[in-house]
C-alpha cells in the first residue's frame, strides 16, 4: 500500500492533510472510512511516540546522581536535604556571589589568592571557597559512585 504524503507526522499535520485532500468540501463514504482509519493509525503513532519520550525522560532522571546527598534519582536542585537547609549556596554565582546570573555568565575577575570559586560552598564538608571535586575531605574523589567515564 502506498504511504500517504502529509508533511508532519503529528496529528495536526494529518488533520491539515485531510482538509487538503477532501474533494471540494465533500468526502465520499469510502474515503471517509479510509481517512478515519488513517487518523486512528496516526493517533496511535503519536501516542506511542509520546510514551517513548516520557520513558526516555524518566530513564535520564533516574540516572542522575545528586551531588549533595549522592543518592540517585534527583539533582541538587531537587534534593530534599538541600530544600530543608537553603544555606548550601545553590542559585548564586560561585565567582562573584550574585544571584542575577550563574558562573557560566560571570565576567568578574577573581583574585588568584582567594581561589577560583570564593562563593561556592562544598557539598561534602560545607566550607566556602571550593567545590566538592577539590575537597580535601571527599573520600570518593570526583565521581559519586567511584566509576569514571572513558570518552
Amino acid at each position: 500500500k502506498k504511504k500517504k504524503e502529509y508533511l508532519n507526522e503529528d496529528v495536526n499535520g494529518f488533520a491539515a492533510y485531510l482538509k487538503q485532500s477532501s474533494r471540494g468540501g465533500e468526502v465520499a463514504e469510502a474515503d471517509a472510512a479510509e481517512l478515519e482509519k488513517e487518523l486512528a493509525i496516526a493517533l496511535k503513532k503519536d501516542k506511542r511516540r509520546e510514551g517513548r519520550r516520557l520513558k526516555r525522560q524518566e530513564r535520564k532522571k533516574n540516572a542522575m546522581v545528586c551531588f549533595h546527598c549522592r543518592e540517585p534519582g534527583h539533582g541538587v536542585a531537587d534534593c530534599p536535604a538541600v530544600l530543608e537547609s537553603q544555606d548550601m549556596g545553590t542559585g548564586i554565582c560561585y565567582r562573584c556571589g550574585s544571584t542575577e546570573h550563574d558562573i557560566s555568565q560571570c565576567k568578574a575577575k577573581v583574585d588568584p589568592a582567594v581561589g577560583p570559586f570564593p562563593y561556592a560552598k562544598c557539598f561534602i564538608c560545607g566550607e566556602m571557597g571550593h567545590l566538592s571535586r577539590s575537597c580535601p575531605d571527599n573520600p570518593k574523589g570526583l565521581y559519586a559512585e567511584g566509576e569514571c567515564t572513558n570518552l
